[in-house]
Protein backbone atom coordinates (compact mmCIF):
# COMPACT_ATOMS: atom_id res chain seq x y z
CA UNK A 1 0.00 0.00 0.00
CA UNK A 2 1.30 3.17 -1.07
CA UNK A 3 2.70 5.85 1.91
CA UNK A 4 0.28 9.05 1.42
CA UNK A 5 3.77 11.20 1.03
CA UNK A 6 4.67 9.50 -2.03
CA UNK A 7 1.79 11.07 -3.68
CA UNK A 8 3.16 14.66 -2.87
CA UNK A 9 5.75 16.51 -3.84
CA UNK A 10 7.63 19.21 -1.04
CA UNK A 11 10.18 21.40 -2.43
CA UNK A 12 12.10 24.43 -0.85
CA UNK A 13 14.61 26.93 -2.38
CA UNK A 14 16.36 30.22 -1.25
CA UNK A 15 15.99 33.00 -2.90
CA UNK A 16 18.11 36.31 -2.30
CA UNK A 17 15.11 38.36 -2.76
CA UNK A 18 12.61 40.09 -0.25
CA UNK A 19 9.30 38.39 0.85
CA UNK A 20 7.21 40.65 -0.97
CA UNK A 21 9.23 40.45 -4.50
CA UNK A 22 8.85 36.92 -4.01
CA UNK A 23 5.27 36.67 -3.47
CA UNK A 24 4.61 38.82 -6.60
CA UNK A 25 6.64 36.80 -8.99
CA UNK A 26 4.55 33.65 -8.08
CA UNK A 27 1.25 36.01 -8.23
CA UNK A 28 1.21 38.30 -10.91
CA UNK A 29 0.32 37.40 -13.71
CA UNK A 30 3.35 39.61 -15.94
CA UNK A 31 6.09 38.16 -13.59
CA UNK A 32 4.14 34.60 -13.90
CA UNK A 33 5.14 34.78 -17.41
CA UNK A 34 8.98 35.26 -16.51
CA UNK A 35 9.54 32.50 -15.12
CA UNK A 36 6.29 29.71 -15.45
CA UNK A 37 3.32 30.09 -18.11
CA UNK A 38 3.64 32.32 -20.85
CA UNK A 39 0.14 33.29 -20.36
CA UNK A 40 -1.63 33.34 -16.52
CA UNK A 41 -4.64 34.84 -14.96
CA UNK A 42 -5.09 34.90 -11.32
CA UNK A 43 -7.82 36.33 -9.57
CA UNK A 44 -6.59 37.32 -6.47
CA UNK A 45 -8.84 36.16 -3.31
CA UNK A 46 -10.08 32.38 -2.49
CA UNK A 47 -12.61 31.69 -4.68
CA UNK A 48 -10.74 33.20 -7.75
CA UNK A 49 -10.11 31.40 -11.03
CA UNK A 50 -6.56 30.59 -12.18
CA UNK A 51 -5.39 29.85 -15.07
CA UNK A 52 -2.10 29.04 -17.32
CA UNK A 53 -1.24 28.33 -20.49
CA UNK A 54 1.76 26.94 -21.57
CA UNK A 55 2.90 27.56 -25.70
CA UNK A 56 4.21 24.37 -26.82
CA UNK A 57 7.10 24.07 -29.09
CA UNK A 58 4.59 22.50 -31.45
CA UNK A 59 2.95 25.53 -32.15
CA UNK A 60 -0.18 24.32 -29.65
CA UNK A 61 -1.22 25.20 -26.17
CA UNK A 62 -1.48 23.72 -22.65
CA UNK A 63 -3.83 25.37 -20.22
CA UNK A 64 -4.09 24.50 -16.95
CA UNK A 65 -6.94 25.86 -15.03
CA UNK A 66 -8.26 25.90 -10.98
CA UNK A 67 -9.42 27.98 -8.40
CA UNK A 68 -7.65 29.97 -5.70
CA UNK A 69 -7.69 28.24 -2.44
CA UNK A 70 -5.26 30.18 -0.55
CA UNK A 71 -3.99 34.17 -0.96
CA UNK A 72 -2.62 35.76 2.29
CA UNK A 73 0.41 38.29 1.39
CA UNK A 74 2.83 37.88 1.43
CA UNK A 75 2.98 34.11 2.94
CA UNK A 76 1.11 31.99 1.18
CA UNK A 77 -0.33 30.97 -2.24
CA UNK A 78 -2.58 28.36 -3.11
CA UNK A 79 -4.48 26.84 -6.12
CA UNK A 80 -6.16 23.53 -7.51
CA UNK A 81 -4.44 22.44 -10.59
CA UNK A 82 -6.00 20.28 -13.71
CA UNK A 83 -6.11 19.50 -17.31
CA UNK A 84 -8.88 18.98 -19.39
CA UNK A 85 -6.90 15.65 -20.70
CA UNK A 86 -6.42 14.26 -17.49
CA UNK A 87 -8.02 10.98 -16.62
CA UNK A 88 -7.49 11.88 -12.14
CA UNK A 89 -8.45 14.77 -10.07
CA UNK A 90 -7.00 17.78 -9.60
CA UNK A 91 -4.03 18.15 -7.51
CA UNK A 92 -3.59 21.14 -5.30
CA UNK A 93 -0.48 23.24 -5.01
CA UNK A 94 0.65 25.20 -2.29
CA UNK A 95 3.16 28.28 -2.11
CA UNK A 96 4.47 29.21 1.41
CA UNK A 97 7.38 31.90 1.65
CA UNK A 98 9.01 33.27 4.90
CA UNK A 99 11.62 36.14 5.33
CA UNK A 100 15.02 35.46 6.20
CA UNK A 101 17.84 37.47 6.95
CA UNK A 102 19.50 36.94 3.53
CA UNK A 103 16.20 36.93 1.47
CA UNK A 104 13.11 34.38 1.30
CA UNK A 105 12.96 30.64 1.51
CA UNK A 106 9.67 29.31 -0.63
CA UNK A 107 8.16 25.83 0.40
CA UNK A 108 6.32 24.03 -2.49
CA UNK A 109 4.08 21.43 -1.60
CA UNK A 110 2.02 19.82 -4.66
CA UNK A 111 -0.55 17.19 -3.70
CA UNK A 112 -3.12 15.02 -4.31
CA UNK A 113 -1.37 12.94 -6.73
CA UNK A 114 -3.59 9.73 -5.64
CA UNK A 115 -2.21 6.69 -7.14
CA UNK A 116 -0.78 8.77 -10.19
CA UNK A 117 3.33 7.95 -9.01
CA UNK A 118 4.09 9.09 -13.17
CA UNK A 119 2.09 12.04 -12.74
CA UNK A 120 3.79 12.82 -9.47
CA UNK A 121 7.43 12.23 -11.41
CA UNK A 122 6.35 14.41 -14.21
CA UNK A 123 5.67 17.24 -12.54
CA UNK A 124 8.84 16.37 -9.73
CA UNK A 125 10.84 17.21 -13.27
CA UNK A 126 8.72 20.21 -14.20
CA UNK A 127 8.60 21.72 -10.76
CA UNK A 128 12.51 21.19 -10.25
CA UNK A 129 12.76 23.16 -14.02
CA UNK A 130 10.05 25.76 -12.83
CA UNK A 131 11.56 26.39 -9.29
CA UNK A 132 14.99 27.04 -10.98
CA UNK A 133 13.54 29.75 -13.18
CA UNK A 134 11.55 31.25 -10.53
CA UNK A 135 15.29 31.75 -8.97
CA UNK A 136 16.34 33.21 -11.77
CA UNK A 137 13.62 35.42 -11.89
CA UNK A 138 13.36 36.92 -8.83
CA UNK A 139 17.05 36.51 -6.94
CA UNK A 140 18.62 40.00 -6.37
CA UNK A 141 22.30 38.83 -7.85
CA UNK A 142 20.04 37.99 -11.37
CA UNK A 143 17.83 40.91 -11.69
CA UNK A 144 18.82 43.82 -14.05
CA UNK A 145 17.58 47.25 -12.69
Amino acid sequence: MPDAFDNRLEKRIHIHAPLGRVFRTLTDPEWIARWFAQVAAVEPHPGGAVEFCFLNSNGTASVFRGEVTDYESPGRFGFTWSHSSWDFPSTHVLFTIEATPDGTVLQLLHSGFADQSLERDVHDEGWDHYLRRLKAATDRTCLQG
